[in-house]
């Protein structure tokens, strides 16, 4: 029934939420202003995103904070590649196109490479790596990964 309704474009169904095809979350101009500075944040911080914990602290703790990041998460804009690390969007879709680029050339890729390519950190570099086996874009072979797929 729900997939009909989606195909009908009657509901929308996104990961686990579900919600009529006419509904819109509406933020207050207070949540509007938090939004911008979160997104800021992270758009700002490119391939180096902060954790989270910093981002609350430079939203000074603002209540609804956490709920406002949520949103964005739901929303597509953030994305969430580990618990406290988060990157917006457009930084991922740049990583994602680059990564793609990378295996014009290349068979695979290890860990190593992808660090040096974007000047991570190891622990970003493997939290990347594992999100991008997680939504079937590079799949992993021993130490290495491959192109699951094009995109």
């Amino acid at each position: 029934i729900l997939e009909d309704l989606s195909a009908k474009k009657k509901i929308f169904i996104r990961e686990k939420l579900l919600s009529l095809a006419t509904h819109s979350t509406k933020l207050s101009l207070e949540e509007e202003k938090q939004k911008k500075r979160i997104l800021d944040i992270y758009l700002n911080a490119g391939f180096q995103p902060p954790n989270l914990d910093a981002v609350l602290d430079a939203c000074q703790g603002k209540v609804g904070t956490l709920r406002l990041i949520d949103f964005l998460i739901e929303e597509g804009v953030l994305i969430k590649v580990k618990e406290k690390v988060l990157f917006h969007q457009e930084s991922m879709e740049q990583i994602r196109k680059k990564l793609q680029e990378y295996f014009y050339d290349n068979n695979d890729i290890s860990v190593v490479s992808f660090k040096e390519l974007f000047s991570f950190s190891r622990k970003f570099a493997i939290s990347l790596l594992e999100y991008f086996d997680s939504v079937n874009i590079t799949m992993r072979i021993g130490d290495k990964r491959i192109l699951k797929k094009k995109t």
